[in-house]
């Protein structure tokens, strides 16, 4: 990516309030075109599949004629041998490894500039989900990954040396409590995690310690923000929750806008679809997300399979802003139940019952698939419930289950995270496991 197209993107983040709709269409488009030329001409495994389907960059004039390309995934990816992945040297790139919850982890690369605007463009997105620069920020996660000596961290280091964006990295491998202590010690202003970190949190955390921890703003991310989690962040902390949006292979996707809700789509960054039944999603409507990351020339991300269910909202966003949104993330597409009944449980539905059956003694729940015909649903208790509650949550699951299928509700304490420090809501059953053992 060169210096000229980096600080193209910069002036639009600091003008973003001052471009009509039109022009920052046009501007992604732009991107988009000079994206796609480099792509064929430098990366050998996208100039096959453009050749492949019969297709050009020159076909591709805008954002609305990328279902012209064929579609990418991480799986397509992970079975291309490295250099074909890439338009550079390796050696001359930063290697970033992604953590993986349900598949072998992927090795990224990207140049210096690139490294630095996803920088740039998570402080524009902090600005606009309300941090202020002298603000605290305190961000849970397992413990770093070693950092490749070449990431460029000065920016970074000058801010924090003046005072500016701190940011504190609390180690969730050293137990609920130890966090505990140390957000008591830290006292942030702003607090970054997964939603179900924070729930936990909410479940250990004393009232003393509730006293003591108390952000203005809580901010969320890697997970579907479900009602009941939002709920229990807000009335732990008393504080604000706001979602993010956003993935390891192209940095920043969408995050909330504050007065509506909905998530801005960060066009400058990158061009989203959602895909239905083979077609462009409508607003309001679900679909597949589908991403192109406009400054991803090291290792590009053509038209990515995210695997992500989405809800697209109204463009231009109600606020004001000549942008599009997303109205919400519901879950990934290969996070289903398929039952021998031939029916199907996605997270959605689960979240729909948890809003009509379970509020507001449901803190955090996961469905796991036991057996083809045997499904628990397991829930970390905020109150305790009457015996008639839990009678219409079994009853609930069982129609959603259907015929044939056993169910049972668990109430437990407190529902584990993944390896990689992620909560999933559903864990189905994998293909290979026998009737009848226990994932």
């Amino acid at each position: 990516m060169g210096d000229g197209a980096a600080l193209a993107t910069l002036w639009d983040l600091a003008r973003l309030g001052r471009r009509t709709a039109d022009e920052l269409r046009a501007r992604q488009d732009a991107r988009l075109r000079r994206l796609l030329r480099h792509t064929y001409q430098r990366v050998p495994l996208y100039r096959r599949l453009f050749d492949e389907h019969g297709v050009r960059p020159e076909m591709v004039r805008g954002a609305g004629d990328l279902p012209r390309l064929p579609t990418t995934s991480r799986s397509l990816i992970q079975a291309a041998p490295a250099t074909d992945c890439l338009s550079g040297d390796p050696g001359d790139l930063i290697a970033v490894r992604t953590a993986g919850t349900t598949a072998r982890p992927l090795v990224l690369y990207r140049a210096r500039g690139e490294e630095r605007l996803r920088s740039a463009i998570r402080l524009r997105a902090l600005h606009d989900l309300g941090v202020r620069p002298w603000d605290r920020q305190v961000g849970l996660a397992l413990a770093p990954r070693p950092r490749d000596p070449r990431k460029p961290s000065l920016p970074q280091r000058t801010l924090r040396a003046v005072g500016l964006y701190r940011r504190e990295r609390v180690d969730l491998g050293a137990g609920l409590p130890a966090v505990v202590e140390a957000l008591r010690r830290l006292r942030p202003d702003v607090l970054l995690a997964y939603p179900s970190v924070l729930a936990r949190l909410a479940d250990h955390a004393s009232p003393a310690a509730r006293a003591d921890v108390r952000p203005r703003l809580c901010i969320v991310g890697a997970e579907v923000l479900t009602p009941a989690l939002r709920a229990t962040i807000e009335a732990t902390f008393g504080t604000t929750v706001l979602d993010w949006y956003g993935c390891h292979e192209t940095g920043l996707i969408a995050w909330q806008c504050r007065p509506t809700g909905l998530l801005h789509v960060a066009g400058h960054n990158v061009a989203l679809e959602v895909i239905r039944d083979g077609r462009p999603a409508g607003p309001g409507e679900s679909g597949e997300a589908v991403v192109t990351s406009l400054h991803g020339y090291a290792m590009p991300f053509v038209r990515y399979r995210l695997g992500d269910v989405v809800t697209l909202g109204p463009e231009p966003c109600p606020c004001g802003a000549p942008v599009a949104t997303v109205r919400a993330i519901e879950g990934r597409t290969w996070e289903t139940v398929s039952l021998a009944n031939g029916r199907t449980i996605h997270p959605v539905a689960l979240n729909r019952l948890v809003q009509t059956v379970g509020m507001p003694w449901v803190g955090q729940y996961q469905l796991v698939q036991e057996a083809p015909d045997r499904v628990a649903f397991r829930i970390a208790l905020r109150a305790i419930p009457g015996p008639e509650h839990v009678a219409a949550m079994q009853d609930a699951l069982g129609d959603l289950a259907g015929p044939g299928v056993r169910v049972e509700v668990r109430l437990e304490t407190e529902i584990e995270a993944g390896p990689a420090g992620k909560f999933r809501q559903v864990r189905p059953l994998p293909p290979d496991l026998p009737a009848g053992a226990v994932p």
